[in-house]
């Protein structure tokens, strides 16, 4: 009771100050403020109590995109006094020439705050109140600021609404509000503008200008494998629960992953499994499989050598056959994740005959001893952390390629973080692609964040829902990864074609200078808009594309 009389007096001090910032910058004329941010970029997290500054209040979103790319923007909505039944109405965008983006390609949501165990972090942290779900309806879900805790108003999984429901505002209180456009795939390139308009029970409609730049130029594939341990089967079951598994993988897809890990079952359902994957198009990689007679069985297997290397010859062929027929790059085992010293090194003589066959690969996590110990023998090692440029030139001088995972894991409510560390560090790096832990995997409950044994928090980057996955804020941060790298890779493509015709020459020595000591990770604290935007300018300079 004590507790929850300290908690009001907190809250009532953070309205009273919101109420006097309103007041203020409305000069009392008016009810509504708003203002607009970077979704991605953010280093301070946006709470119920958060006070914009000056530059960002009523200010327009402004969104630049390539065609057939999403592109968020968040606004917080902020009201001197009760708002009820508010609604939020976008407009088509007018783009050059009459051209349109149709309201469909303009998607609002509500990032709802609740409780957490810590916010970017996979351990167990001090409870915290933070915005990650992404919501069509916010009855769903709500927190209880007094008593600090979650409402949840529904059992296992969300039945989210199809589109923004209308919602109370509470007074003095900022609402978080995700917004993502995507530009159509046959959008002409140039600047569109409409406009957000708000509604709300006895109080003026506002309005918020969107605006939003389609570029003159497409962007090139991801070239970096795109992968996250993901252990769904393919349901044998009713109709409905395939087509939640397919809307799964769909989003991913469109959240950027290129081939999520691949748990075996019996062949028919590998077989069911790999023709969805291939024709939504989750086969753009190597095929990174795990089950059946592996590296880490072939080591603790008590039977004669003939017999266990026929039993791992029998797996890596069968492997080779599903990758081959089903459009994967190659193929990889599992061996035993995170092995260390003498349990890794054990796994060298497999590594050898997987190698000597030249077909299947082995693939696992591993930690920071695996440069003194196994650095050129394993295929596809899947290094925890940042590995060093002295490690990663070492595997590539073996042939092989390395991934990176871990820092973050999934679940970690960070945006940026997530931007970064599975972006441009990837980049910089010189590392074949990322694959951390894990789409979504609950300790406990995946809606208690404090229940559960142990260290670890849940790990979910998406959240199970009736129709389909519920979108979070990190997976958001996630997709501008690896649109970050798609625009590097545009821009490298753009300074080969110029090197080599012999264009451009101060254009390709500022490039090359900008690329200079990139292996020391330069990016990490850099606002990651202006370096995309900074790649935009040097594209356009490269290409001469009209603008």
């Amino acid at each position: 009771m004590i507790q929850t009389a300290a908690n009001a007096l907190t809250v009532a001090r953070r309205r009273a100050r919101l109420a006097d910032f309103i007041h203020d910058f409305g000069k009392g004329q008016t009810d509504w403020v708003f203002f607009t941010r970077s979704a991605t970029d953010n280093f301070q997290t946006i709470v119920p109590w958060t006070v914009p500054v000056a530059v960002e209040t009523n200010a327009p979103i402004r969104l630049q995109l390539c065609r057939g790319e999403y592109e968020p923007g968040n606004i917080g909505l902020l009201s001197r006094r009760l708002a009820r039944r508010v609604t939020l109405t976008a407009s088509d965008l007018v783009g050059p020439g009459g051209a349109r983006i149709s309201a469909g390609h303009v998607d609002v949501r509500i990032a709802q705050y609740w409780y957490q165990s810590g916010r970017g972090a996979e351990t167990r942290g001090p409870r915290q109140l933070i915005p990650e779900l992404l919501l069509y309806d916010d009855a769903i879900v709500r927190p209880d600021l007094l008593r600090r805790e979650n409402v949840l108003n529904f059992q296992g999984a969300i039945a989210d609404a199809e589109y923004l429901l209308p919602f109370d505002l509470e007074a003095c209180y900022t609402k978080l509000l995700w917004l993502t456009v995507q530009a159509p795939n046959d959008a002409a390139a140039g600047i569109y503008r409409g406009l957000i308009t708000v509604t709300a029970e006895d109080l003026p409609p506002l309005t918020i200008p969107l605006q939003v730049q389609v570029l003159p130029f497409d962007l090139a594939p991801n070239p970096k494998i795109a992968s996250m341990y993901y252990h769904d089967r393919v349901p044998d079951g009713p109709s409905s629960a395939v087509a939640r598994y397919r809307r799964r993988l769909i989003n991913m897809r469109d959240h950027g992953l290129t081939d999520p890990m691949f748990r075996l079952g019996n062949e028919e359902e590998n077989e069911r499994a790999l023709a969805l994957r291939r024709e939504i198009g989750l086969n753009r990689g190597p095929l990174l499989a795990d089950g059946r007679y592996g590296v880490w069985a072939f080591v603790s297997d008590d039977a004669p050598l003939e017999e266990r290397t026929a039993k791992l010859r029998e797996t890596a062929d069968y492997l080779w056959d599903l990758a081959g027929r089903y459009g994967f790059d190659g193929a990889c085992m599992s061996a035993r994740d995170e092995a260390a010293g003498d349990h890794l090194r054990a796994e060298i003589p497999a590594f050898h005959l997987l190698g000597k066959w030249g077909r299947t690969g082995a693939m696992a996590a591993v930690l920071s001893d695996f440069a003194t110990v196994a650095v050129r023998d394993m295929q596809m090692p899947n290094y925890c952390g940042f590995p060093s440029k002295q490690t990663v030139e070492a595997v590539h001088d073996a042939g092989h390629k390395i991934l990176r995972y871990a820092d973050p894991q999934g679940g970690a409510e960070d945006p940026r973080r997530w931007r970064y560390a599975y972006g441009l560090a990837l980049w910089e790096l010189d590392l074949d692609g990322g694959c951390t832990w894990a789409y979504r995997v609950a300790v406990g409950s995946p809606w208690n964040d404090f229940d559960g044994d142990g260290t670890y928090r849940d790990f979910m980057m998406t959240y199970p829902g009736v129709d389909g996955p519920i979108d979070t804020v990190q997976w958001e941060g996630y997709r501008e990864a690896n649109d970050d790298l798609r625009y590097m890779q545009t821009l490298e493509l753009a300074l080969a074609q110029a090197r080599n015709g012999h264009r451009h020459p101060r254009v390709v020595a500022e490039v090359d200078a900008w690329f200079l000591n990139k292996h020391e990770r330069r990016f990490r604290g850099e606002n990651l808009d202006a370096v995309r935007e900074r790649i935009v300018q040097y594209v356009l300079r490269l290409t001469d594309v009209p603008r």
